[in-house]
């Protein structure tokens, strides 16, 4: 790497970092909030904590890689016995936790469609889906194109489909204080943003690494804008019963 990939690479890996960090904030006001929470924001609450205990393993998991006495004991026959060479294999458990948990979290809110038998099945056979690729498509070495693109269209096509459903029912609140417009608007735009970087940066790593990293810099900024918009989101919970 020269000068300048390694000034974005060192921008990159700080931009990642203050997002992990900013992913805390909704989390610490939904326990503030908690008690307004119905069964639907229970399971999304859910979802955000799953994530950042995600979050947290893959960050011990380096740390106990890197700094262990034992590594040569204990770590290096476990990973050259599973060929594997970085953290990619949580990725399959962050997309399945999209499938479980942002499923559930829609069925519940439109649970009196007439379609939300066929939502509920397609959620469950997303999630089977989800564990067979982790072991044989995609596998766990990788990083997961087959999960990450399916994921992302999941949620992008989810949540839009609830903001059709939202309105098309009589308005019982302000969009602006209703907690599931504002996650679902949330959960929108970074699915496109997520499916649009599956599309646009592979080839950019070896070709353009600059603006590989400017692309990724540019999507964690908007991953920070939706952690700010779920933080927001929890403090509406309080209108929930008006809904």
């Amino acid at each position: 790497m020269n000068n300048l990939d390694n000034y974005y690479n060192e921008l990159l890996h700080l931009s990642g970092t203050i997002t992990s960090v900013i992913s805390i904030f909704p989390i610490v006001i939904g326990l503030f909030y908690f008690k307004f929470f119905n069964k639907p924001l229970k399971v999304f609450f859910g979802y955000l904590v799953f994530g950042l205990m995600l979050n947290i393993l893959a960050e011990l998991f380096i740390w106990s890689v890197n700094i262990s006495a034992h590594y040569n004991s204990f770590w290096k026959p476990i990973l050259e016995a599973l060929k594997i060479e970085d953290t990619n294999f949580f990725n399959g458990f962050s997309y399945f936790s999209i499938f479980l948990f942002l499923g559930w979290f829609y069925f519940l809110l439109m649970e009196e469609a007439k379609f939300s038998n066929y939502l509920k099945w397609i959620c469950i056979v997303l999630c089977v889906f989800q564990i067979f690729n982790y072991l044989f498509l995609d596998g766990f070495r990788a990083k997961g194109a087959i999960g990450h693109i399916s994921s992302s269209i999941f949620t992008l096509l989810i949540s839009a489909l609830y903001l059709w459903y939202l309105s098309n029912k009589p308005p019982d609140l302000s969009i602006w204080n209703n907690t599931y417009f504002l996650i679902s608007i949330a959960l929108f735009v970074i699915s496109t943003i997520s499916l649009a970087y599956s599309f646009s940066t592979e080839a950019l790593y070896e070709s353009d690494f600059v603006l590989y990293c400017k692309i990724k810099i540019a999507r964690n900024a908007v991953n920070m804008l939706t952690e700010i918009i779920y933080l927001i989101a929890f403090t509406k919970a309080k209108y929930l019963k008006y809904l």
